[in-house]
């Protein structure tokens, strides 16, 4: 299901990078699976992105989670 949602990327990598990113939230979330994300709100997307700079991710890696998020 998830992985459908990234069939438009070409790059195997980009879109293996942006399946990985999507399980990331969903489990940050608490979301059984990416069919539970029209549930997710601003305030999770928020969160998870303060919870990433708090792990010391780069601004680059960041940046790429959330735009699979927008994918």
């Amino acid at each position: 299901a998830a992985a459908e949602w990234f069939a438009n990327i070409d790059n195997p990598r980009t879109r293996r990078a942006y399946l990985n990113d999507l399980q990331d939230f969903c489990s940050f979330v608490g979301l059984a699976g990416a069919e539970e994300f029209r549930a997710v709100t601003r305030s999770h997307v928020l969160a998870w992105r303060a919870e990433l700079e708090l792990r010391g991710l780069a601004g680059a890696t960041i940046r790429r989670k959330l735009a699979a998020l927008a994918s």
